[in-house]
């Protein structure tokens, strides 16, 4: 004969009333749940998994207890809660918040120290900094080459339609040398394998100038032998390109200033362009007012010349005109090879907001590859509408107010329209403040 107990329904372990339909694994703890409850749980922001509460918000992600005690530590120097993944131990026993105190960390190039920048030496011949012992020892990698920059001519266009050169700059930390596994062919894409005093341990590829299917299948090409290599894109690294303008008129040259300067205030002032203001950073920073009433008076002015050398970057950080600007055009300063620099990319960024990819596994660099290489088309097709067609590039809509992204993608080829639009779609649908 059954007791009343063996034939009661199994009862959810949150309501602890109505009967359980399903059993989810809520923090580590098989949990019986009902239709109800299990509808109302909330997801944890930085694993994606089912949650009973959201216990805080750290670096604006919601997150329940386990994330928190397991994920996220406290900064020593400044107190304030971050992720594991954000902070770095220093030799002194510190745990510090790179994100917010990467300019003070101090990481010597020859050896594991890490500390304050004031405990260290900067080194003049390498561009970065060692701790006292290494300063007069210093050593380089072995995986290191320089070859002369030169234009690599390509005539095929039907994969990647950009006729201007662009010269790429990859960073990327940690992994193997890969000088001994690249192919002939991907080698002759890159001028130069250096150090880079922003990164830790890691290497710093250039491209040489090219044009058409080349960038392409480079970009494929590099992000395929990170992923082979063990590399990984902390956020250290950022991805700068270089871009073509010889040839442009000093007044087609002002058409792109002006149209920049207003793509600059349309993405701080609309947050539907938070593709872009999220991967802004320290040394990819919005143009200050100085650096933007040098040059506005120049392009406005029809007669004015415009001399680059007046306003080439100082020595200090934060520099009316400096480089660290997320559009730099210092480059235009030489008398040959006039180029700017669009320095607006991070892959880890990208890599978080928009990919379901937590590491860096194939399908994380494959789609970084595609975005990438999306992100140079577009910034292709908005130089040469700028210089060439400035009247048809518009930034705000018939009332004067600020543009709609789908208003501001509809001006650009299909391709692009719909890289705009994805990247905007998928923020909506992650409840981002749009």
């Amino acid at each position: 004969m059954e007791t009343e107990n063996e034939t009661d329904d199994i009862k959810c372990d949150v309501c602890c009333d109505s009967p359980a339909n399903t059993v989810e694994c809520l923090e580590g703890i098989d949990t019986d749940l009902c239709d109800d409850c299990l509808d109302d749980l909330p997801t944890d922001d930085w694993s994606g998994e089912l949650v009973r509460e959201i216990y805080a918000t750290v670096d604006g992600y919601e997150i329940g207890e386990t994330t928190y005690e397991n994920e996220t530590c406290q900064c020593d120097w400044g107190g304030e809660r971050t992720f594991n993944e954000n902070v770095i131990q220093l030799d002194n026993g510190d745990w510090v918040n790179r994100e917010i105190y990467g300019d003070e960390i101090m990481y010597c190039h020859d050896c594991s120290y890490i500390g304050h920048i004031d405990d260290g030496q900067y080194v003049e011949n390498i561009e970065a900094y060692c701790c006292d012992d290494c300063a007069d020892q210093h050593r380089m990698n072995s995986d290191r080459w320089h070859n002369r920059f030169a234009k690599v001519e390509c005539n095929s266009f039907s994969k990647f339609p950009v006729r201007n050169y662009v010269g790429i700059e990859f960073e990327a930390e940690c992994g193997e040398p890969m000088r001994e596994v690249m192919t002939s062919k991907l080698y002759n894409k890159i001028a130069e394998a250096k150090d880079d005093g922003s990164l830790d341990g890691g290497t710093e590829y250039v491209t040489h100038p090219l044009r058409g299917d080349d960038i392409g299948d480079t970009v494929d090409d590099m992000c395929e032998l990170f992923h082979q290599n063990g590399y990984e894109m902390t956020g250290n690294v950022g991805w700068h390109f270089h871009y073509e303008m010889e040839g442009l008129s000093t007044n087609r040259q002002k058409n792109v200033w002006k149209a920049v300067q207003r793509f600059d205030n349309l993405i701080r002032m609309s947050d539907e362009f938070k593709y872009f203001t999220d991967m802004q950073r320290s040394y990819a920073c919005g143009w200050t007012d100085q650096y933007v009433s040098w040059a506005s008076q120049w392009a406005m002015d029809k007669k004015a010349n415009y001399t680059y050398q007046q306003h080439r970057t100082r020595a200090t950080r934060g520099s009316e005109m400096g480089r660290y600007a997320w559009v730099n055009w210092q480059p235009m300063s030489n008398s040959e090879n006039k180029r700017i620099e669009i320095r607006l990319y991070r892959p880890i960024t990208y890599r978080r907001n928009y990919t379901s990819h937590k590491y860096w596994n194939q399908d994380a660099y494959t789609d970084i590859a595609s975005d990438y290489k999306a992100f140079i088309l577009f910034w292709n097709e908005f130089i040469r509408k700028s210089a060439y067609r400035p009247r048809s590039l518009r930034f705000r809509d018939d009332s004067h107010g600020l543009i709609t992204l789908d208003e501001f993608s509809s001006q650009f080829s299909p391709s692009v329209r719909d890289w705009l639009m994805k990247n905007y779609t998928h923020i909506t649908q992650q409840g981002g403040d749009i």
